[in-house]
């Protein structure tokens, strides 16, 4: 499976449809015929008691989804320089060394503007371990690490293939391991 979505793009996906879900779907309604005022009251229709069948989510669905939610919350970890906002998608490993990258950050008095491009594959393993790998188009650039100037800027536009380890922990994927390697 392969995808190529920036992270700004998955935010807007997911806002148009908690938008559309919370309008109702719109589309489905039923129209129905006006009843003279002297007649009795049409009897409802009967309802299914059946339950709707919801389609169970495949691994490499539910990877990429965790997937695209650690890079949300990495880049939201290296603009406010805060490792509470990727914790929950990590393991202990990977924690260590996204702290280590925010602490140098902090002592450089920048923080990083997280602008990516993905193209990745899912590879499960397991029913618990899947491997990514994400050809990434790399646009981040630095800001000051108080204000958060400039809001827009240039990234060096590099291309990365990183690689993802993910394992299903308690019921929810997380990182486990990463590595990069630029490609010419």
């Amino acid at each position: 499976m392969s995808r190529k979505r920036t992270v700004v793009g998955v935010l807007t996906w997911v806002a148009a449809g908690l938008l559309l879900a919370a309008c109702g779907g719109g589309g489905n309604e039923q129209s129905t015929a006006t009843v003279p005022p002297t007649t009795a009251s049409p009897t409802p229709s009967p309802t299914s008691s059946t339950p709707t069948p919801t389609a169970t989510p495949s691994i490499e669905e539910e990877v990429a989804e965790a997937y695209l939610a650690y890079w949300e919350a990495y880049a939201q970890a290296a603009l406010n320089l805060d490792i509470s906002l990727v914790e929950a998608s990590v393991s202990d490993g990977e924690r260590t060394r996204i702290s280590e990258e925010i602490e140098s950050m902090r002592a450089n008095d920048v923080a990083l503007r997280v602008h990516v491009e993905h193209d990745f594959q899912v590879f499960p393993e397991s029913e618990s371990l899947a491997r990514v790998i994400d050809e990434i188009v790399n646009d981040s650039f630095f800001v000051d690490a108080v204000t958060k100037d400039p809001p827009e800027g240039t990234g060096s536009g590099e291309v990365l293939r990183y690689t993802f380890v993910l394992e299903k922990v308690e019921g929810r994927w997380i990182v486990t391991q990463g590595s990069r390697s630029r490609l010419e």
